[in-house]
């Protein structure tokens, strides 16, 4: 999988999403800013903001965090993404 593959799909995945409070809008904000920036070096920086969103973010919904899930590779495609 290209960068740029990876890059639509979550782009697509967040701007489909309605945030339900404040909070989800800054942080669906905050993670499309962070996507649009993304280079393979700073793939594990993402990741790990998406973990502390999924297990320390008290005040978003189950569905938000849903979609968090999706935002997240598999391994293996974790090692396969190519940059640009």
């Amino acid at each position: 999988m290209k960068l740029y593959e990876y890059k639509a799909r979550a782009m697509s995945i967040l701007m489909n999403y309605e945030p339900r409070n404040n909070r989800e809008k800054v942080l669906k904000d905050m993670l499309i800013v962070q996507i649009n920036n993304l280079r393979r070096m700073t793939m594990p920086r993402l990741l790990m903001d998406l973990h502390l969103i999924l297990n320390h973010e008290p005040l978003v919904t189950d569905d938000f965090k849903n979609i968090i899930k999706k935002l997240i590779p598999k391994p293996e495609e974790v090692e396969k993404i190519e940059d640009d």
